[in-house]
């Protein structure tokens, strides 16, 4: 039986996937291994391959997808060891059990219970060299609310309390495009006549929702894929934009109150967005439509994340509670366990996550506990913890606060030891954003001189940018 706190629209959750979806993730599911192809001839091959096996179940697809990618596995290792030893031929045995390893470790990755150990890595780091290699990039007027990075860690982007919305090339630190802002012209009109309860007023935010933002951006997010940027903020409606011509393709409206949090599904099509007006709303990007609001927190979300099942995790504010959704299966966990309000909740892998509250401390979460594993009390001397991000499928996390530092940590292995301190970062301000790369190598933090919601503090000496901070100097072997 549903949970009560769960509703649906029935109509909208019937959704149909087609052979060419299902044969479309199957592609995406052999390509875990990134192997270039030969150009020319070989894309013509490949056509004609698909035209010949329009007709195939997907259970045949599956099998010549599987098929393909252990060849592709078995050149790679015969490349390497080849280029290792011309003369010396690899022994059949010891070829498949490198293959039967690799596919292992894929198998893990993608149902999330394979968990990669970068936290040493970021501990035994030069920390002087790391330090001197801190970049700051200006480009917002008003502070940094929230930070997003593509899989391929070439780009960023940025939301500020100043409407706008930037893109950065990561490794030069330009910048790439900013926009994502209302005319000033249309933004006075919306603002003035949206209060207004009459009709005339509800037509004109009808009309001018393809403009651009109107208020602070207060969330963002960027699909697996790196087409494809939502943002969300004061004027509660979800922007989608093309990151390839940085236009605005859609706007999705019905949350009553500010958007505070985005997520894509990992190699989904599914969108996330959580609210001010306590509910979380699901989006399909596929259809470009509405599919159903899932309650259950009786205070603003503010904050929401989720990996590649369609189990978005939400923090609650004021309501201290974690809320798990099991989309599929409408219904969904809750724990509590923070004694003020929480302010943000992050997966580590489907089976572990982090939670930062305004009491100072963070937790460290398993899905199949009742309570924290692990809880650091004053994890950032004593100040609110602001933000939190993990970098997927691994031991290595972050969080921010206003005390001058961005603090790395360690998850330790299930059931052994507690949550340990592995780094810090300078970071001068409120940590309003954070993210980590897939490869461990650096992360990033959206630093403001006031916190994110709000205007109740403020840090003169600080300043409005986005900082990039080196972890590991070298990427890791699992993410070339």
């Amino acid at each position: 039986m549903a949970d009560p706190f769960f509703m649906s629209d029935p109509a909208a959750r019937k959704r149909k996937r087609t052979k060419a979806s299902d044969d479309e993730e199957n592609e995406e599911e052999g390509g875990a291994l990134d192997l270039s192809e030969e150009e020319g001839s070989e894309q013509e091959e490949e056509q004609t391959e698909e035209d010949r096996f329009a007709h195939e179940t997907p259970d045949e697809t599956r099998l010549r997808l599987a098929e393909r990618y252990v060849r592709k596995l078995e050149a790679l290792n015969s490349a390497k060891r080849g280029d290792e030893d011309d003369d010396e031929e690899e022994d059949e045995e010891e070829l498949n059990t490198r293959v039967h390893k690799r596919l292992k470790q894929d198998v893990l990755e993608a149902s999330g219970r394979h968990r990669r150990r970068l936290a040493h890595e970021v501990a035994a780091r030069d920390v002087a060299a790391a330090e001197a290699g801190i970049r700051t990039i200006r480009g917002h007027q008003l502070p940094l609310t929230c930070v997003a990075l593509a899989d391929d860690e070439k780009t960023a982007y940025t939301g500020s309390k100043d409407g706008t919305i930037i893109q950065y090339d990561v490794e030069t630190g330009k910048r790439l495009w900013r926009g994502g802002r209302a005319p000033r012209r249309e933004a006075n009109e919306k603002a003035s006549k949206g209060k207004g309860r009459g009709k005339k007023g509800k037509q004109q935010m009808k009309s001018d929702k393809s403009k651009g933002h109107v208020g602070h951006v207060l969330a963002i997010a960027v699909s697996s894929d790196g087409r494809m940027l939502a943002t969300g903020g004061d004027d509660r409606l979800v922007h989608l934009w093309d990151t390839r011509t940085n236009t605005q393709i859609d706007t999705f409206s019905g949350h009553r109150q500010a958007v505070t949090g985005l997520t894509f599904r990992q190699g989904g099509q599914e969108l996330y967005s959580a609210s001010a007006d306590a509910t979380v709303k699901v989006w399909s990007t596929a259809q470009m439509s509405y599919v159903e609001t899932l309650f259950g927190h009786q205070a603003p979300v503010t904050s929401i994340d989720c990996l590649g099942q369609e189990r978005p995790l939400t923090a609650g504010g004021f309501d201290r509670s974690i809320r798990l959704f099991k989309v599929a299966e409408e219904t969904h966990l809750v724990w509590k366990g923070h004694t003020a309000p929480i302010d943000g909740a992050a997966y580590l892998t489907d089976q572990l996550y982090a939670t930062v509250s305004q009491d100072g401390s963070l937790s460290l979460w398993d899905l199949g506990l009742k309570k924290p594993r692990s809880t650091v009390p004053n994890a950032h001397a004593g100040r609110w913890v602001t933000a939190v991000a993990a970098c997927r499928q691994s031991d290595l996390f972050a969080t921010g606060s206003s005390d001058g530092v961005v603090r790395f940590w360690s998850a330790p292995p299930a059931g052994v030891g507690k949550v340990e301190q592995v780094g810090t970062a300078t970071a001068a301000g409120f940590v309003n954003g954070l993210a980590i790369a897939p490869s461990g190598r650096f992360a990033l933090a959206a630093l403001g001189t006031e916190p994110r919601m709000g205007r109740w503090d403020r840090q003169p000496d600080a300043r409005n940018v986005l900082a990039v901070l080196p972890l590991i100097p070298a990427p890791h072997p699992d993410h070339p």
